[in-house]
């Protein structure tokens, strides 16, 4: 289940069915959590871009937007270490392998040359895939070049989501979660 919490409708049936935010009040992703309670109820759960009719500045700076992200982040997985774990290693290794490997062609001569031919492939996919998103959600698309930088950064948070419940340090707004109970998958 996916959810965004800054715009969410739900009929007045459906969240006194499911609850309510009472039944979520421990969850440290709560909107996430509502939408789980929908499908667990058997009620339908849509979710639908409103990027034109809405707006929402979630964070002030970089230090709320990597507090609220480190609290998201591995709770949004259910607290399962090997999934996100996967996950995360599967993204960091397909934006950043082919630049690794690039500059190692650039620094070394001896990498085969269809090596270096999909390394170079899998950076034009990586900027084509970022660059549409820049310019569908209307940001400026020479930061598409910056992508490897988005991808550091997004691993170091979601890494240190993990690494924030494990150790019962995950916290929003003055409050500390209690740690979450956690599985391997």
């Amino acid at each position: 289940s996916a959810a965004i919490g800054q715009f969410l409708m739900i009929s007045r049936k459906a969240y006194t069915k499911i609850g309510g935010h009472e039944a979520i009040k421990r969850e440290a992703v709560d909107d996430v959590a509502l939408a789980r309670n929908i499908k667990a109820n058997g009620l339908r759960w849509r979710m639908s871009l409103g990027h034109d009719q809405l707006h929402c500045r979630m964070y002030h700076s970089f230090r709320e937007a990597y507090r609220g992200f480190t609290k998201n982040l591995f709770a949004g997985f259910n607290y399962k270490i090997l999934t996100f774990t996967f996950v995360w290693l599967c993204i960091g290794f397909a934006f950043l392998e082919p630049i690794i490997v690039l500059f190692l062609g650039i620094i070394r001569t001896n990498l085969p040359f269809m090596t270096l031919v999909l390394a170079g492939i899998g950076v034009l996919v990586s900027l084509v895939i970022w660059g549409t998103s820049h310019w569908r959600f209307g940001f400026p698309i020479y930061l598409t070049l910056f992508y490897p930088i988005s991808v550091i950064l997004l691993l170091t948070i979601a890494f240190s989501s993990m690494l924030f419940a494990l150790t019962g340090k995950a916290g929003w707004k003055g409050r500390y979660f209690a740690k979450p109970k956690i599985s391997w998958w």
